[in-house]
Parts: C-alpha cells; sequence; structure tokens
C-alpha cells in the first residue's frame, strides 16, 4: 500500500498545519491546563473540513487522508485531537460503518459540519 501523500493531501496538510497553528495552539496549553473543551477550536475543526475526513471519504478524503490531519491537530493540541477523534472518528466513522440509513441521515451530516459532537458509550459490565 501506498502511503506517500499527493499534491492535493500535501496542500491540505500545509492548510491544515498553518490553520491549526494560527488558531488552535496558541490556546492549547491553557485548554488542557483547564481540563477545558474549546468551542472556538471545534468551529476551527468544522470550517476546515477536518471533521468531515473520516465520516465521507469521497475526493480527496481517504483513511490516508484523515490520518495525516489527524497527525497535523494533534501535533498541536492533543486534547482537541482525542475530542475530535471520539466524535468524527469513533462515533462517525462506526455510524457511517453499521448504522441505518436513517440514522446516517439524520447524524452524518451533522457530526461532519460540527453542528453535532458524538460520543461512544461501553454498555459491557467488564468494558472498563
Amino acid at each position: 500500500m501506498n502511503f506517500n501523500l499527493d499534491k492535493q493531501q500535501l496542500e491540505l496538510q500545509q492548510n491544515l498545519k498553518e490553520k491549526f497553528a494560527a488558531e488552535i495552539a496558541p490556546n492549547a496549553a491553557k485548554i488542557d491546563a483547564d481540563c477545558a473543551f474549546s468551542d472556538d477550536n471545534w468551529k476551527t475543526l468544522a470550517d476546515s473540513g477536518y471533521l468531515a475526513l473520516p465520516i465521507h471519504r469521497n475526493g480527496q478524503t481517504g483513511w490516508t487522508t484523515a490520518v495525516m490531519a489527524a497527525e497535523e491537530l494533534a501535533a498541536v493540541c492533543a486534547s482537541t485531537a482525542l475530542c475530535a477523534g471520539s466524535s468524527a472518528w469513533v462515533c462517525g466513522g462506526t455510524l457511517a460503518a453499521c448504522a441505518s440509513d436513517a440514522l446516517k441521515d439524520a447524524w452524518l451530516a451533522k457530526l461532519a459540519a460540527g453542528e453535532a459532537i458524538g460520543a461512544y458509550a461501553v454498555t459491557d459490565p467488564s468494558g472498563g
């Protein structure tokens, strides 16, 4: 499998790196210290298309692109990356792969746009 980034992916990588450095990195230490969730960071992720990458895998998106984007986010703010990962990857990815069409229609566009924040619950008594 080829994991080299193509020209479009390299451009997206650079754009995300610059956007995240300018808009997310400056407040990352405070967010971590306060154990806070940043609505501003969430808006940045939604506006950049980041939240849609693991949910809508068409065009420039795909797993390689989504992982590259996740690396860029985690490099500037690990806690924001974990929140986004839970919503877009775990919740959104599970819905995209396994949900009924009705659930997909109800939630995927909202998760991708940042209008909803996904969660994942384990109900198995030995699940941790």
